[in-house]
């Protein structure tokens, strides 16, 4: 099936237009969300109408659509509504979303994201501010606790204990930002923002599927050859996260797996001499799971197309 752009309030489909046909915004200051969504039609409504509830508006809402049938969106003259059940997962959704784009700023949200404060606002007001900025963070919070970064659940501490020890050197995976300072190492995929024109040189990494386990921390590495990456105070988003879509746990451990391994081999330019022993430690973190589990060793499953 051919990919449908519905724009407006859904209900005119055109095709897809080439970026040379699209004219640039005029405003440097321009920006765009972009949302990728798959069979969630319930998250997806609530998170376009709690951007729509804000008192800044995007330029652009731009939600590509991989579902089994067409969503039937909220109205607004600001949508486009790129509809194409053949994309393959998170990654080449967003990069089908950037080629849509003609805004300044893109912000990616996921679709299980509910946004609870003025945030197209904030991030314009950061990235005019910081010119060193290649992209933001907006602060993440989850539904049992809206008013903390970090959320309270145990398994999430948990997790993050985990990633503490064994996710060190090249794979550091931590959200704050460094002390003293609003500068991240990395940004998280369900709400972060970049400037459009990176996109010219880094896109997401199409290799991926599905869930794309790390996209965003491999991302982030590739944008911090082209600038600073900083966390947006008071851009606050609720993350849902929906049980739709998502991998049982030993799938997952099979992506982190391999992912994770993969992206040590394609960013060799950003790695150290140490980071080879760092990659051994996680590894063994790793196999801990597995073994903890009763999955066995680690192994590859499969290839990523």
């Amino acid at each position: 099936m051919n990919p449908t752009v519905f724009t407006g309030d859904s209900r005119m489909a055109h095709r897809t237009p080439a970026p040379a046909e699209r004219e640039p915004s005029a405003s440097h200051e321009s920006l765009a969300i972009v949302i990728a969504s798959k069979n969630r039609s319930a998250d997806i409504d609530r998170a376009v109408r709690s951007i729509r509830a804000q008192p800044t508006q995007p330029d652009r809402i731009i939600v590509v659509d991989q579902s089994e049938r067409p969503y039937d969106l909220p109205p607004g003259s600001n949508l486009l509504h790129h509809y194409d059940p053949a994309i393959p997962g998170l990654t080449v959704a967003r990069n089908a979303g950037i080629a849509l784009n003609d805004c300044a700023i893109v912000l990616f949200l996921d679709d299980d994201v509910e946004v609870t404060s003025d945030v197209v606002a904030l991030v314009r007001e950061t990235l005019r501010t910081r010119p060193d900025a290649i992209g933001v963070q907006c602060e993440i919070l989850f539904p049992s606790q809206r008013t903390q970064v970090e959320p309270p659940r145990l398994g999430a501490r948990l997790w993050e204990v985990w990633q503490r020890i064994f996710w060190r050197g090249f794979f550091a995976y931590d959200f704050g930002p460094k002390r003293g300072t609003d500068e991240v190492e990395r940004v998280g995929g369900c709400a972060m923002a970049f400037r459009a024109p990176l996109f010219e040189r880094e896109q997401f990494d199409q290799q991926l599927i599905d869930y794309s386990f790390g996209e965003d921390w491999e991302f982030s590495k590739r944008a911090r050859r082209h600038g600073r990456l900083y966390l947006v105070r008071g851009a606050t988003v609720i993350h849902h996260e929906s049980p739709a879509n998502r991998y049982r746990q030993r799938r997952l451990l099979e992506q982190r797996w391999q992912n994770v391994r993969y992206f040590y081999d394609k960013l060799a330019a950003d790695r150290r001499p140490a980071d080879a022993l760092w990659l051994r430690w996680w590894m063994l973190g790793e196999t801990i799971v597995w073994l903890r589990k009763g999955y066995g060793l680690p192994r590859r499953s499969g290839s990523r197309r």
